[in-house]
């Protein structure tokens, strides 16, 4: 039977179910059926027309000089990959990634928008509709259907930008050599950062690895301007690499503590807002670092080195 996906919803309802049908088997051993595979793959494993080599239409390229303090990305299904800009200028690409073989392909590529967004000190980015308002995946659920594609931005920012607050629910997030508070997170997907130098804070927040055992997998340069740095996840591991010779304090907690901790599809509206919300100023340094990290499910791992 063919699988045809209203919106990135259905996938995680897809998922709930496979976790909660059936008494014989414990939910730790349901989720681990999951743990370092692509959850689309798992899903669409009958499905005989997916790409072999996946094809990349571009969508979208900005490149600008940009005075936002903080970098906003709200994206359902797709890659968000960041990394530090060469120049004091922001470098934006967007690209639909086209994954089977599916009869409505123009009508998704031409009502697909993306635009600046700007307010405050903030600049925000999402996959928009023609009339550039509309959300496209919002678009998407009311008039066709998201399946055979995904939406990947590639983001190089400025050292004028303090903060990012990236939002994803199906895909995953990279991010290379980045110096600013972070909020990164994915229902769905890895969160892998190298070289980072967390201004303030960082929280890293991961539902269900894919393709890896490591879920959050993060080294850092320097954190000497780093009061909190959280990584959580349900299904995964996480692995933190620590700049050498630095002093940490590292606690552990049963539950992931987020500001949201709902599956980004409950909350979709939520989360905008919280793109938008004004620059609050990056605070001191004082005493240690404090690591917090969750793994919900038992018998994955948390690794600091």
């Amino acid at each position: 039977m063919m699988f045809r996906m209203k919106n990135i919803g259905i996938i995680l309802i897809a998922v709930v179910v496979l976790l909660t049908v059936g008494c014989d088997i414990s939910t730790s051993d349901k989720l681990n059926l999951f743990q370092g595979k692509d959850i689309t793959n798992v899903i669409f494993a009958n499905d005989k027309d997916l790409l072999q080599t996946p094809i990349i239409y571009e969508i979208y390229s900005y490149e600008a000089k940009s005075e936002a303090k903080i970098l906003s990305v709200h994206n359902s299904v797709g890659d968000i990959s960041l990394s530090s800009s060469d120049d004091n200028k922001m470098h934006v690409k967007v690209n639909l990634i086209q994954t089977k073989s599916i009869d409505d392909l123009s009508t998704k590529i031409d009502n697909l928008k993306v635009i600046p967004q700007y307010q405050d000190e903030v600049v925000f980015f999402e996959p928009l509709a023609r009339d550039e308002k509309t959300n496209y995946w919002k678009w998407i659920t009311d008039n066709c259907n998201a399946n055979g594609i995904k939406v990947d931005f590639e983001i190089q920012i400025p050292n004028t930008v303090q903060e990012i607050r990236i939002y994803n629910e199906l895909g995953n997030i990279n991010i290379d050599g980045i110096t600013s508070r972070v909020y990164a997170q994915t229902d769905l997907g890895n969160i892998i950062g190298r070289n980072i130098t967390p201004l303030d804070s960082a929280i890293f927040i991961s539902q269900l690895s894919m393709n890896s055992p490591n879920g959050i997998d993060i080294s850092f340069f320097d954190i000497e301007k780093t009061n909190k740095i959280t990584a959580g996840i349900q299904v995964g591991n996480v692995n933190l690499s620590m700049p050498p010779n630095v002093k940490y304090m590292h606690e552990t907690k049963a539950k992931m503590q987020t500001e949201y901790n709902q599956p980004m599809f409950e909350r979709s509206d939520e989360c905008r807002e919280r793109c938008f919300q004004k620059f609050e100023n990056i605070e001191a340094k004082e005493g240690m670092t404090i690591i917090t990290t969750t793994v919900e499910k038992a018998g994955n791992t948390v690794s600091i080195n």
